[in-house]
């Protein structure tokens, strides 16, 4: 799973990538019209670390590695570029000794070139997707990123807790402070459980005001717990919405285990009955489903 990254930095991360490689265009024009006319190439093309001279290759060593650089594109790209400033360096060597372009190095040098525009591609579509599984407004994790999460562990052995956690009288947020005080509450819940959920958890904005939390490692009662130590950090979490008015929400969950069958989806519709049943009991508290070796029961708020 991708770590989580804040669409905005991404954006900001493509569109330098994007200068960058509108300057390694204009560097390859710059190359072609130089054995198209027959002139002598500047000596920086020539040298052996040309590829650090460059824009593009200044880009890379300055910005490649922050945020994104573990997406694989970008990792095999640093390789690509130095391969293809090396056959340009010799393209460059041989046509100055022969007075003509030599076909089979000008092939070898396209060929790089080639190699390097589909790895600026799929570099692309590597960001875009990072984006397209993040939820814009609270930087969580989205459902379309949760279905494939479960996809990949659909025959996961057991041993993760679900939870589902859904913000107590939302709509009367909305309805008295508006919209975007409604965003706010959102935006700040969601950081209110990054915040407490450990590192090897995942959660997700699962649809509206509902997120899904994945325990890894932990069993029933150590669940239920950590779920109790969320609904108490939020209810106690000051919220400032409008500039500087502070307002406090409290929010329901729902508990279940991961079956031995790895099924998530069944622990999920559990998950979801628990909470209706938190809900029913008054909200504000943690309920956890039924399972075959642990009964059905509901916490209170602590005092």
């Amino acid at each position: 799973m991708i770590k989580i990254a804040e669409v905005d930095e991404v954006l900001r991360w493509l569109a330098s990538f994007e200068v960058a490689c509108q300057a390694h265009l204009e560097w390859l024009n710059r190359v072609h019209h130089l054995l198209l006319f027959h002139r002598a190439p500047d000596a920086k093309l020539m040298v052996e670390d040309a590829h650090c001279h460059c824009d593009f290759g200044r880009w890379y060593v300055s910005s490649a590695s922050r945020e994104l650089g573990h997406l694989p594109g970008l990792i095999e790209m640093e390789g690509a570029h130095l391969e293809m400033h090396r056959t340009a360096s010799v393209m460059f060597a041989a046509t100055l000794e022969t007075g003509a372009v030599p076909e089979p190095e000008y092939d070898a040098f396209m060929m790089r070139v080639t190699r390097l525009g589909a790895l600026i591609r799929m570099v692309q579509s590597e960001a875009w997707a990072l984006i397209s599984t993040k939820d814009p407004l609270t930087g969580l994790f989205n459902r379309r990123a949760m279905d494939s999460f479960i996809a990949g562990r659909r025959d996961a052995p057991a041993g993760s807790v679900v939870a589902i956690c859904d913000i107590d009288h939302f709509k009367r947020v909305n309805d008295t402070y508006g919209h975007v005080a409604g965003d706010e509450v959102l935006r700040q819940v969601a950081g209110c459980l990054r915040e407490q959920v450990r590192a090897q958890d995942m959660i997700f904005r699962y649809g509206g005001e509902e997120f899904l939390i994945v325990f890894n490692d932990v069993d029933l009662t150590l669940d239920a717990a950590l779920c109790e130590r969320l609904r108490s950090a939020l209810a106690e979490h000051d919220i400032t919405i409008q500039g500087s008015h502070t307002i406090r929400v409290t929010a329901s969950f729902g508990v279940a285990t991961l079956p031995a069958s790895g099924d998530f989806l069944s622990a999920i519709v559990r998950a979801d009955a628990a909470l209706y049943r938190a809900k029913d009991e008054g909200r504000n508290r943690v309920a956890v489903a039924e399972s075959p070796t642990h009964p059905s029961s509901t916490l209170p708020p602590s005092s």
